[in-house]
């Protein structure tokens, strides 16, 4: 079952249910798709499988991982694919390990904490969101 937690502190599950979560103890994993001039496969080595299981080890139940837009998709709104897959290994690792994942979407193109305001359409933003988004499951009958 897929388990991801939103910004909204609701708990999406695999099988399309939504619920409240309490989150309890929880760390983040800062300047790998966030904050950082790395690119490409060099962001890869920076936090490993080993690194999620010393996390889950010290008892959090949960990660942080924040994103920037311009890690995660270029000008025209096309995936980083080595960026995504590295998005979901860390994902995959926190759900092996027990571990709940907050996704922050941290810095956006419109919207940094240290640049003069800038304008971009919010149709590229929906796009960026909706490719982002698990595909809907039906919920079965019964």
């Amino acid at each position: 079952m897929l388990t991801l937690v939103g910004l909204s502190g609701f708990l999406l599950a695999g099988d399309g249910r939504s619920s409240h979560v309490i989150l309890g103890k929880g760390t983040n994993l800062a300047h790998w798709l966030s904050q950082t001039k790395r690119n490409g496969e060099d962001r890869r080595p920076f936090i490993t499988q080993k690194d999620i299981a010393y996390i889950a080890e010290l008892g959090f139940d949960h990660v942080r991982l924040p994103i920037d837009e311009h890690q995660m998709w270029d000008d025209d709104g096309n995936r980083d694919e080595i960026a995504f897959e590295i998005m979901n290994d860390a994902i995959r690792w926190s759900l092996k390990h027990e571990m709940m994942v907050l996704i922050d979407l941290h810095i956006l193109r419109s919207h940094h904490f240290h640049a003069v305001a800038l304008r971009y359409p919010l149709d590229l933003h929906e796009g960026l969101f909706r490719s982002c988004a698990l595909p809907r499951r039906d919920p079965e009958p019964g």
